[in-house]
């Protein structure tokens, strides 16, 4: 059976308390041997150029093909753009991004920025690995609960984005701001599986690795960071 190692990690636009960040996550990458990585809050420059991370990344590691959806101003670090991205150990054949309906929530002085979704094509053992990153609004940070049926349009337009294409198995790593994935899975008429379940942001399960049920998984593990999300590593049997 060939297998592969995937990844989901909200790096905090890349803010520690202290240490190389940059040098944190290749360490990381390269002890988990992480084939495909789903990336939010990711640092980018104001221009929208390359993000730092994804270039010590790119050389430093396996991971040096890369997709990208700059989505908002980052609110930890002035001046400095904030976003998705997928980073992969094989060539990326395609590309498909989306930003999420914002629910234009304040509170506090403080608003909602835009979310979204990238999603990479790869080959990996033969078959077609559609691998998404995703990062959905903090609902709670606002006094919303994420299952409001009448924010259920944000969930809505993220299932259309991720619907599988024919023959393609589907892995999408994100952050998605509460621990209901059937919030996402019973909108998409594929049959999909969550991965984790344990608790990785503040006491609960808000990242997760979700996967096409074809997809036999073997392991799953969360590594505490630099980051207040844990990374989530899953490594699962394609053939």
């Amino acid at each position: 059976m060939t297998t592969i190692r995937v990844g989901a990690w909200n790096v905090h636009e890349g803010v520690a308390e202290h240490g190389d960040v940059a040098g944190e996550c290749v360490e990381r990458v390269l002890d988990e041997r992480i084939d495909l990585l789903a990336l939010q809050e990711v640092p980018f420059p104001a221009d929208r150029g390359l993000s730092p991370l994804l270039a010590r990344l790119a050389e430093r590691t396996r991971l040096r093909h890369h997709a990208r959806n700059v989505l908002s101003p980052a609110w930890l670090v002035p001046g400095m753009l904030s976003g998705v991205a997928v980073a992969s150990r094989f060539p990326i054949e395609t590309t498909a991004d989306t930003v999420l309906p914002n629910p234009r929530l304040e509170s506090g002085g403080l608003r909602s920025f835009d979310k979204g979704a990238v999603t990479a094509v790869v080959k990996a053992a033969g078959q077609v690995v559609a691998m998404t990153s995703v990062h959905m609004p903090p609902f709670h940070r606002f006094g919303e609960r994420a299952d409001n049926p009448e924010l259920g349009y944000i969930w809505d337009s993220l299932a259309r984005h991720l619907e599988p294409k024919e023959g393609e198995l589907t892995v999408i790593g994100g952050d998605f701001n509460t621990p209901h994935r059937g919030l996402l899975l019973e909108r998409i008429e594929a049959e999909l599986e969550s991965s984790v379940s344990a608790p990785t942001h503040k006491g609960k399960a808000v990242d997760d690795i979700v996967h096409s049920a074809s997809v036999k998984r073997l392991s799953a593990r969360i590594v505490r960071t630099f980051s207040d999300h844990c990374l989530c590593v899953v490594e699962l049997g394609l053939a």
